[in-house]
């Protein structure tokens, strides 16, 4: 389990992912594989949530973001337009989700 830890550190992928790919490349039986697939939802209580979680940090899409701005601001796309094509009903929700702009709406 603490070679698994360093292992998640290093590449900054799930424990359960780096099983599921020893077991791929044969490096780890079935038995193994189910071994640590236990122990690693006994440490953390679920399967959901891992070991060391808090210390992968989240990416961040930046070329995503820049090429939603690049629409707007090279390619005179609306809001409203780029919101239709991403399937998005609601401009705020886009504005929040692909502008990071967060704004207060009066609910009535």
């Amino acid at each position: 389990m603490a070679k698994l830890a360093d292992l998640k550190r290093h590449w900054k992928m799930s424990m359960q992912a780096l099983i599921m790919r020893a077991y791929e490349l044969k490096t780890i039986t079935e038995s193994q594989r189910r071994y640590l697939f236990i122990n690693v939802a006994k440490r953390s209580g679920s399967r959901i949530h891992e070991p060391l979680e808090s210390e992968i940090p989240v990416e961040q899409p930046h070329l995503f973001y820049r090429l939603i701005h690049q629409h707007l601001e090279l390619l005179g796309y609306s809001i409203h337009e780029l919101a239709q094509l991403m399937f998005v009903k609601d401009e705020d929700v886009f504005r929040a989700q692909y502008l990071r702009e967060r704004r207060l709406r009066i609910v009535q």
